[in-house]
């Protein structure tokens, strides 16, 4: 479906377990720390499928990119895409929050057929 992922937003990756936890039950995804107000780029192309909230993970876009593959995005702010639109690898499609104490963090995570898998391998380097 795709051969790389570009990073969805400026920042580093950090281990949380605790919102590890949170997001993700599996702990198969990507934490990446950020700026407050960062812009969150698609981290490839794709369509969105769903945007909305989520169990208790607040608003999450998924991207499907690529048969039965599909990019997960949690910790958003503010959401700028709509179900159905076509995305390109680093298309602006939400931002990170504006408030808090502490640095505002996404979570990335990839779903393939029903199974959670590790997206660190997949970005460019």
């Amino acid at each position: 479906p795709f051969r790389w992922l570009e990073q969805p937003v400026t920042g580093k990756i950090v281990e949380d377990k605790e919102l590890q936890k949170k997001f993700s039950p599996d702990a198969k995804g990507v934490i990446f720390e950020t700026k407050k107000n960062a812009e969150v780029f698609a981290p490839a192309e794709g369509t969105i499928v769903f945007k909305g909230p989520f169990k208790n993970q607040g608003d999450i876009l998924i991207i499907e990119t690529g048969e039965k593959v599909y990019t997960i995005l949690m910790g958003m702010h503010k959401i700028n895409a709509e179900i159905g639109e076509s995305v390109y690898a680093g298309q602006k499609v939400g931002s990170m929050a504006g408030y808090g104490a502490s640095s505002p963090k996404l979570y990335l995570k990839i779903r393939k057929k029903g199974k959670t898998i590790d997206p660190t391998n997949y970005f460019a380097q």
